[in-house]
C-alpha cells in the first residue's frame, strides 16, 4: 500500500507554505532531448528534476525555495521512499529552523543500497536568481540526500500539500536524534507550538495537548532504545517548549541551557509593564530578561523608538535587559559571557550545563542563516 493511501482515512493538512514561496518543479521524465539552454532560469536539482527560479527574491527566500524543491523532487523521483523525514518533513510542515540550507531526508522501509548522495550546490546572490556552483568551491554548502531506514506506524505519516511526510511530532523526534542540538531544539519548539497552539494569556489552556505531545515522545524514545542520538533526543525533547515563536528564541534558550543557567520562562509576562509585556526569556528570581531581535521585528524608525521606550521602562522597574540578534549569536561564547555578567555570583558559581544538549558546544561550528516559511 502506498504511503498516501495509509493516511487516506485522516484529514489531509493544508500546505502551510505561503503561495509565493512554493516552488515550480519541472521533471524531465527521462527525455533525452531535454535541454535547459532554452530556459536559463531552470536549475538542476538532481537527475530528472529542475527548479524554475524566480527573480527578485531575497536571499533567504531563494534558499528556502531551493531546499523545498529538492525535498519534493526527491520524494517524487525515488519510488523506494515511504515519505520525507527529518528537516525535509519540517520544511513541508513549515517548521522554522536555524539551518539555512538543510540536507534532504527520505524514509525508506528496507536497507537502501545507497544511503547518501551529494546534490548540486548553488550560490545565492543578493539579487537575481541562484547560480550553480562547484561543490568544492569555498562558498558552496555541501548538500546531501540521505535515505534513512525508519520503521513508521501509519499514524506517524501524513500527507501535507500532496506530499507524504512524517507527522509533526515524529519529525521533531527524528531531528532530535540526528540534527545538531541547536537546530533540533528549534524544530522541537516549532513542533510543540504547532501541536499545542498556546495562548500566552492563558498558559494552562494547552496543558492537555502538551502532555499528549510528551507522551508521544516518551513512547518514541522507548521504542528506539539504542538508536544513535537517543540521549541527545531525550535532552532536546525535554527542553522543548511551545512558547518559543522563532528559531532565534530557541537558539538563545539553547545557549542558556548549554552554559548552565537556571531554566528561563519562555514568553515571560513582566509584571507592571504597560504594553508588550511578554519577553522571550525571563528569570524573575534574578530580575533578568532576554530578547531576540529577528530581521522582521522593526519595520520603521517608530518601531525602534517604541522598543527603546520598552527597554527603558523595564530597566526603570529594576530588570536587567539582554538583547541578541542573528549577527551577535555568531559569536556565541561572547554573548554567553555578556548574559552571565547580569547574574549574581551565587548563580554563576553553580552553573549546571545540560550535557545532552552540548553538541559542539558554544565553540562548535554552526551554519549561518535561518530558514523560515
Amino acid at each position: 500500500m502506498s504511503p498516501v493511501a495509509t493516511t487516506a482515512s485522516r484529514p489531509t493538512p493544508i500546505c502551510p507554505i505561503p503561495a509565493h514561496l512554493r516552488p515550480t518543479i519541472i521533471y524531465s521524465g527521462g527525455r533525452k532531448r531535454f535541454h535547459t539552454s532554452r530556459n536559463p532560469d531552470l536549475l538542476r536539482l538532481m537527475p530528472g528534476a529542475y527548479l524554475h527560479a524566480v527573480p527578485g527574491r531575497r536571499r533567504w527566500e531563494q534558499r528556502f525555495m531551493v531546499s523545498l524543491a529538492r525535498a519534493i523532487a526527491a520524494q517524487q523521483l525515488l519510488p523506494s521512499a515511504t515519505c520525507l523525514s527529518h528537516t525535509s518533513a519540517a520544511l513541508i510542515h513549515g517548521l522554522a529552523m536555524w539551518t539555512g540550507e538543510p540536507d534532504v531526508y527520505l524514509a525508506v522501509s528496507g536497507n537502501p543500497r545507497l544511503t547518501t548522495t551529494t546534490l548540486p550546490a548553488f550560490r545565492y546572490p543578493s539579487s537575481g536568481v541562484p547560480a550553480p556552483i562547484d561543490p568544492a568551491h569555498p562558498e558552496a554548502t555541501p548538500i546531501r540526500m540521505h535515505r534513512r531506514r525508519l520503521q513508521l506506524r501509519d499514524e506517524e505519516i501524513e500527507t501535507v500539500g500532496g506530499v507524504p511526510v512524517t507527522s509533526v511530532l515524529r519529525t521533531a523526534f527524528d531531528c532530535a536524534c540526528d540534527e545538531p542540538p541547536f537546530n533540533a531544539l528549534s524544530i522541537a519548539d516549532a513542533a510543540l507550538n504547532r501541536h499545542c497552539r498556546p495562548d500566552p494569556w492563558h498558559r494552562d489552556s494547552c496543558a492537555t495537548r502538551l502532555r499528549s505531545a510528551h507522551a508521544c515522545w516518551e513512547e518514541l524514545v522507548a521504542r528506539h532504545r539504542g538508536r544513535r542520538g537517543i540521549a541527545q533526543a531525550r535532552a532536546v525533547l525535554a527542553a522543548a517548549t511551545p512558547w518559543a515563536v522563532s528559531p532565534g528564541e530557541s537558539v538563545l534558550r539553547w545557549m542558556t541551557l548549554v552554559v548552565g543557567l537556571p531554566e528561563a520562562i519562555a514568553q515571560y509576562p513582566v509584571p507592571g509593564l504597560s504594553k508588550d509585556r511578554f519577553l522571550d526569556l525571563g528569570w524573575p528570581d534574578h530580575h533578568v530578561v532576554a530578547e531576540f531581535d529577528g530581521r522582521t521585528k522593526y519595520h520603521t524608525e517608530e518601531d525602534v523608538f517604541l522598543e527603546k521606550l520598552r527597554q527603558d521602562e523595564l530597566e526603570s522597574l529594576g530588570w536587567r535587559f539582554f538583547r541578541a540578534t542573528w549577527s551577535s549569536l555568531s559569536d556565541m561564547r561572547t554573548q554567553a559571557d555578556r548574559l552571565l555578567s547580569m547574574f549574581p555570583l551565587e548563580v554563576v558559581s553553580r552553573l549546571s550545563p545540560v550535557a545532552g544538549l552540548q553538541g559542539g558546544g558554544l565553540w562548535g561550528e554552526r551554519p549561518p542563516g535561518v530558514l523560515v516559511p
